[in-house]
């Protein structure tokens, strides 16, 4: 079964920002969306592959940060 696609306000909900700064995403092509007419739809698949590349970074950059202080 596929989930429901999601709008602007509803994955600004979830990830904590204002829907202005989720259309930023958007328009940025780091959250990928399927756009009709004026109405933006994000499938739930790309916010979680969303997730979990800012997860990986943000992993990564502390792992460069512990690896600089122990220089």
């Amino acid at each position: 079964m596929q989930r429901q696609m999601l709008t602007v306000a509803q994955v600004a909900t979830l990830l904590g920002l204002s829907t202005q700064g989720t259309r930023n995403l958007i328009k940025q092509g780091v959250l990928p969306c399927i756009q009709m007419g004026k109405i933006w739809r994000i499938e739930p698949d790309a916010l979680d592959k969303y997730l979990a590349k800012a997860r990986d970074e943000a992993e990564q950059r502390a792992f460069n940060a512990r690896m600089e202080v122990g220089r």
